[in-house]
């Protein structure tokens, strides 16, 4: 069976003449009449009823142009995706990108893009999520990878990966480890038992602070705040000069001076997305833009430094989800 098999089919039951879907598909009518004999005789059922001239679809028939046709359908799309990727050249999009997350991506991507498809080119807007999102959603940007959750309502996204919460302390601080549920190559701690440790947090309205503030509910901690920042690279510049400890996702790459934790929450985890407005003409002709993305993630092995193991850890006393009180704040990450 060949997918010209189903094209053959498809144009003789539409025009219902051998001889018309003949010149239709550019084949002798012999050569076409040989081919559904053939095709019947490898399905041993008939296809086709032939009668004064007429020719109709049989049972079977009908049941192979039903199926047929969807794969001819998946066909044309992957000819026009393929196609859209050969004949990509001189286009350039516009990305935007939060500053910490841009340092350790955005050289990943673009060694990609200039090795793969050096005809794309980038022009790169770092900013909190937040601005993203709204240019975005007034057209100044074609996509932007941004942490979830996305706050304005006209932007669609695909998860590029998900990335585990983890506490970051310095070598040098003794913290009380647990006993971890799971094995792993991090050591386990209860959070409960860090409630006098100085904190270097994001500040209020941050993304990445909303998260942390539910593991701390979740504990019922009120921590003891050193220091807040705009910035994720802060919190780990801080936690390397031992100034503090601090939650940081594990998509960056690891300080040799600095252990990280896992600790039972089921907010421990986010995901990164690429978003992009529905409506927006420039980034609906540039989508394969996600797929090549993905794949420079996926071949820099970025995933890695995200969730080890696919087990969430969940405290016993923990609320099930969406039962805690109050709105998240319309703020960046």
């Amino acid at each position: 069976m060949k997918l010209r098999d189903f094209e053959y089919v498809e144009a003789i039951a539409r025009t219902r003449s051998f001889s018309r879907a003949a010149k239709e598909l550019y084949v002798s009518q012999p050569a076409l009449t040989q081919a559904v004999q053939r095709l019947e005789e490898e399905l041993k059922l008939p296809l086709f009823t032939r009668e004064h001239n007429r020719v109709t679809l049989t049972v079977a028939g009908e049941l192979f142009l039903e199926e047929g046709k969807e794969i001819l359908k998946i066909t044309s799309r992957l000819r026009n995706r393929i196609a859209s990727i050969a004949n990509i050249h001189d286009m350039t999009i516009k990305l935007g990108v939060p500053h910490h997350y841009g340092t350790h991506t955005m050289p990943i991507i673009m060694s990609y893009i200039s090795s793969h498809y050096p005809g794309i080119h980038i022009s790169l807007t770092e900013d909190v999520s937040f601005n993203l999102e709204k240019l975005l959603d007034s057209n100044q940007l074609d996509f932007a990878l941004i942490p979830f959750p996305i706050l304005t309502r006209n932007l669609r996204y695909e998860v590029l990966f998900e990335e585990e919460i983890l506490l970051a302390a310095h070598n040098q601080r003794a913290l009380p480890r647990s006993m971890s549920p799971l094995t792993s190559s991090l050591p386990f701690l209860d959070l409960s038992a860090l409630a006098d440790e100085p904190y270097i947090l994001m500040k209020q309205g941050q993304k990445f602070r909303q998260i942390t503030d539910r593991i701390f509910q979740e504990y019922e901690i009120r921590p003891n705040i050193y220091f807040e920042t705009l910035n994720l690279a802060t919190i780990e510049a801080f936690v390397r000069q031992n100034l503090g400890i601090g939650f940081l996702p594990s998509s960056i790459p690891r300080d040799r001076s600095v252990t990280y934790y896992r600790f039972a929450s089921r907010n421990a985890s986010r995901k990164y997305v690429i978003a992009y407005k529905e409506d927006n003409y420039q980034a609906k002709a540039s989508m394969e833009i996600v797929g090549i993305i993905k794949q420079a993630l996926e071949e820099q092995n970025l995933v890695a430094y995200g969730r080890t193991d696919s087990r969430q850890l969940v405290l016993p006393h923990s609320p099930p989800p969406g039962t805690r009180s109050g709105k998240a704040a319309p703020f960046p990450c």
